[in-house]
């Protein structure tokens, strides 16, 4: 810890208070404070989905103290995704009214986000008519209700549905289902009410239109119930009991008849319509659109998202977007797009400037100014932005932490939590390259032997390498602790220009000159899977792809042929498959099944073995070649050549037979059925005839020609040197160990099933050919067995009678026999035959 607070003496946790998740939180470190990390706030406006204008917050607040030109209500509603920056924009906005015309501060109403008590809103605006507040048993009336919300609600659903239906039996039917669905909706309002900083996001309702329908649904007694109706008849109630009688509408335009009798404007900020006001948005919006209800300047915040929980949600939302017909009164003004994925003011460009306000907040709380701080020269490596040091970040360090944000939320709310997470571990003692690592999208991966300069490259350096290559200077390495000497490195890009970005720009770039790149899935999970994070298997696909592929080429590894053969036919092959991927790699850390194991210390080899899965032509020999010249390729060079060896060897283990005495079996069997078989080297003339009798004495047994092919072929691969050369002194050595009955006899007693799919012979399984090869040897070895259809086995036995003694049918010769096979499915022509063998 002494070391780091040597070599960073700004970072402490003092300082970490100015990374608040509210404006307001940040504006109780002093209005100084808060101005001076405020980022100025950009917004666009929009016709028919078209970009029509650019605005920024000064326009707004120029607008508000001197833009009007005519009576009514005017309304600026602010959009954008939870965390965009409304309740910043608001918050500066009545800071700076406050400032620029302080006679405007009393008039003028803000509604913080986590401002959600009804109660107190309301008495705002009632203090704001009659400077008086509610009494005392206004507000034990509302402490009643928040201790009992069961019963604040039965008071609520009675109320309404005493006004709404005329039947107790009508009352009955729904009354029980509604409170179920009233009653956990109070308890969670209050409970927002009374904590809103964890409650961020809560929306107090009553019950929705979705909860109506489907009471009704579920109910055997039809209720006739219209919900506007009925949520009106409990805000109503909820009014009378709690706020005595505030409506707000009525109490707004009281506000503002007031003022305009003493040439004063009022000004409402709301951060969110629908956090703070849901109750009363519809009722507020209604009051706002008719121009003549009061001369009151409306800012509010709204975030779409928080209008599609519920139908009526969705209803206001589509109220709201239909005010363009009144677009002298109403303005909408984006700070981000509707699903939170941009920023209009908070952009990659602009993170490092935004970055900078608060690092310059950030040390001056920690008591150390850059000015001061003998690392000033050092930290300075790190670059700076408008005059403040960004250390210990620099700026492709924040555009990495940028794009690293998530999708579909508020780009300033999610980065300014980045930031405190960075600087906070940084000042729990972890070196700033690695504190940055989790919150940063990777562009680049770095190969260097030295980890912690492959952390500070990838995380420093350049977002794209040039040529396969960066550079990082000697003054951002000195920055971080590292001597003052340039180090090129060689890099993998992780990111790659879309298709859609080159038909539009073919250099990639955007409007902003910021490169349009999306990251390469498969570089980022390979690079994820060298640093040792969890990856989804399916997701190495492709790099399993080209290791497999390189490794069929470098080594066939699958063909299970003798070493030294020089043209091997491949006719026995091992086939095992994993993922799709043959033959199958097992990747470490990732993969459990059998393989040929890659460890990670493939390296950065893995991005060649990735590219070279797709690659064609002289792209993949180039490819091939480096991958031949790269040592770390030759790990899983080895490793296929070890598992070819154990395929071979569980082989052995399956068939009982080394793979030379089964390639030599099956070649004798070949011999035995085929008087077409050569005979080759190692077959003395003593085996030949022997193997030449034993067809002769029993028949030829039957063999399919392909498995025929596939026989020599494999005697080949296990015994053929090359061309017209045979190693003749093994199956010689071989033949002399046994018979060639013997050597029938082992293929007959090889369990086939013992033996595993992966293994092939030609073109069918080794399995099959194997039962193939038995089938065939059983038959030739069995004397024929005639079956006869009963009619024709007793026209049979009438002939076969000679002097009234019958002869046996076994003593028909095998000629008859054979013969009788023949003709068997036609009677007449077995009589014919049975006769003449018998005259």
């Amino acid at each position: 810890m002494n070391d780091r607070k040597k070599h960073w003496p700004c970072i402490g946790e003092a300082g970490l208070q100015v990374f608040t998740t509210t404006a307001d939180q940040r504006f109780l470190l002093g209005r100084e404070t808060f101005l001076c990390t405020h980022f100025p706030i950009t917004m666009r406006t929009f016709q028919a989905g078209e970009l029509t204008s650019t605005r920024d917050e000064s326009w707004l607040l120029d607008e508000l103290l001197n833009g009007r030109s005519a009576m009514g209500n005017r309304i600026f509603l602010l959009y954008g995704a939870a965390g965009a920056g409304k309740s910043e924009l608001l918050k500066w906005l009545e800071t700076r009214i406050g400032q620029d015309q302080p006679s405007q501060a009393p008039t003028t109403i803000r509604i913080a986000r986590t401002e959600l008590d009804v109660l107190r809103i309301a008495e705002r605006f009632r203090y704001a008519l009659s400077q008086t507040y509610f009494d005392e048993r206004t507000r034990q009336r509302w402490e009643e209700a928040r201790r009992k919300p069961r019963t604040f609600a039965k008071l609520l659903v009675l109320t309404a549905l005493e006004r709404l239906l005329d039947s107790d039996d009508a009352i009955n039917a729904v009354y029980y289902r509604l409170l179920n669905v009233v009653q956990p909706n109070l308890e969670r309002g209050f409970a927002a009410m009374a904590s809103p900083d964890e409650n961020l996001g809560a929306v107090v309702e009553l019950f929705t239109r979705e909860d109506l329908a489907r009471i009704q649904t579920e109910s055997a007694v039809e209720i006739v119930l219209e919900y506007e109706t009925m949520r009106h008849g409990m805000l109503t109630a909820f009014r009378d009991h709690l706020l005595e009688g505030l409506d707000l509408p009525a109490t707004l335009g009281a506000i503002s008849t007031d003022l305009a009798h003493r040439g004063v404007q009022p000004i409402l900020l709301i951060d969110d319509l629908v956090q703070s006001l849901n109750l009363f948005a519809s009722d507020l919006m209604d009051y706002f659109i008719t121009l003549d209800g009061g001369q009151w300047d409306v800012v509010a915040g709204l975030t779409p998202a928080s209008f599609e929980d519920s139908a009526r949600g969705r209803e206001l939302l589509n109220r709201i977007a239909y005010l363009d017909t009144i677009d002298d009164r109403v303005q909408k003004l984006w700070l981000s797009d509707i699903q939170g994925h941009d920023s209009y003011f908070l952009t990659e460009a602009t993170c490092a400037a935004f970055t900078a306000r608060y690092l310059a907040a950030y040390r001056a709380g920690n008591g150390q100014p850059c000015a001061s701080c003998p690392q000033q020269g050092r930290c300075a490596g790190l670059g700076a932005m408008d005059d403040t040091l960004l250390a210990p970040f620099n700026e492709v360090a924040l555009r990495r932490v940028y794009r690293r944000l998530p999708d579909g939320k508020g780009k300033a709310r999610y980065f300014i939590r980045r930031l405190r997470d960075v600087l906070e571990t940084i000042g729990r003692g972890v070196d700033p390259a690695t504190a940055l690592r989790q919150h940063a999208a990777f562009t680049i991966a770095v190969d260097s032997a030295d980890p912690a300069l492959a952390h500070i490259a990838e995380v420093y350096g350049p977002l794209a390498p040039d040529d396969g290559w960066i550079t990082l200077p000697g003054a951002l390495l000195a920055a971080l602790g590292f001597s003052h000497t340039d180090v090129t490195l060689p890099a993998e890009p992780l990111q790659r220009v879309p298709t859609w970005s080159r038909q539009q720009d073919p250099a990639g770039t955007d409007a902003s000159g910021i490169a349009g790149l999306v990251s390469d899935e498969d570089r980022m999970t390979i690079k994820a899977w060298l640093d040792g994070d969890a990856v989804n298997r399916q997701s190495l696909t492709r790099l399993r792809r080209g290791l497999a592929r390189w490794i069929r080429t470098a080594c066939p590894v699958e063909s299970l042929h003798a070493e030294g053969i020089a043209r091997p036919r491949r006719a026995l092959r091992w086939r095992m498959v994993y993922l799709g991927i043959r033959p199958p790699i097992a990747l470490e850390g990732v993969d459990d099944a059998a393989g040929i194991p890659v460890a990670r210390a493939v390296g950065h080899a893995a991005f060649m073995f990735h590219h070279y899965a797709k690659a064609t032509g002289e792209e993949a020999q180039a490819l091939a070649a480096r991958l031949a010249d790269d040592e770390r390729a030759l790990p899983a060079l080895w490793a296929g050549q070890e598992a070819q060896a154990r395929a071979a060897a569980q082989l052995e283990t399956q068939v009982g037979l080394t793979l030379d005495e089964l390639a030599l079996a099956l070649y004798v069997f070949l011999v035995v059925a085929d008087p077409a078989t050569p005979r080759l080297p190692g077959f003395d003339e003593a085996a030949w005839e022997t193997m030449e009798g034993l067809r002769v004495e029993r028949g030829r047994p039957t063999l399919s020609a392909a498995l025929a092919q596939a026989v020599r072929d494999l005697y080949d691969d296990r015994f053929k040197l090359r061309d017209n050369v045979y190693d003749g002194p093994r199956p010689a050595r071989l033949l002399l160990e046994r018979t060639p009955s013997e050597w029938l006899e082992m293929l007959s007693c090889i369990e086939t099933a013992a033996v595993d799919r992966d293994y092939e012979l030609g073109k069918a399984l080794l399995r099959d050919a194997l039962m193939e090869v038995q089938d065939a040897i059983q038959c030739w070895q069995e004397p024929a067995v005639l079956t006869l259809s009963p009619a024709a086995q007793a026209v049979l036995d009438v002939l076969l009678v000679k002097g009234g003694s019958g002869v046996p049918l076994s003593q028909v010769s095998a000629e008859v026999w054979s013969e009788l096979q023949i003709v068997q499915p036609n009677v007449y022509a077995l009589l014919e035959v049975v006769t003449r063998l018998l005259q």
